[in-house]
């Protein structure tokens, strides 16, 4: 089952700078036919690579957190932690 994320358009200048210093990316996340909105932090970690990372609630995915024992032996926390890199040969100037 996919996870897909599609962040909203940006002007080209936005994605040169996420490249070059970081930003914000915000979006929707589709899982198992549902939405949510998202905002990930992105970080320029080095010439050609960024890091994003966000949380979201499992619930809002229509998803149940896991239980350990039956939910007996230790609670399981709602939220997930989603992240992403991407790596690019190419930075334009």
């Amino acid at each position: 089952v996919p996870l897909v994320f599609e962040s909203e358009p940006f002007p080209p200048e936005v994605y040169d700078a996420l490249w070059k210093r970081g930003g914000t990316v915000r979006g929707r996340l589709r899982f198992l036919g549902r939405e949510a909105a998202l905002t990930f932090e992105v970080v320029a970690v080095r010439e050609g690579v960024i890091r994003g990372a966000t949380q979201v609630l499992l619930s809002d995915l229509g998803l149940e957190p896991p239980t350990v024992l039956g939910g007996l032996g230790a609670k399981v926390q709602n939220e997930m932690a989603l992240g992403f890199q991407f790596l690019s040969d190419r930075i334009k100037d």
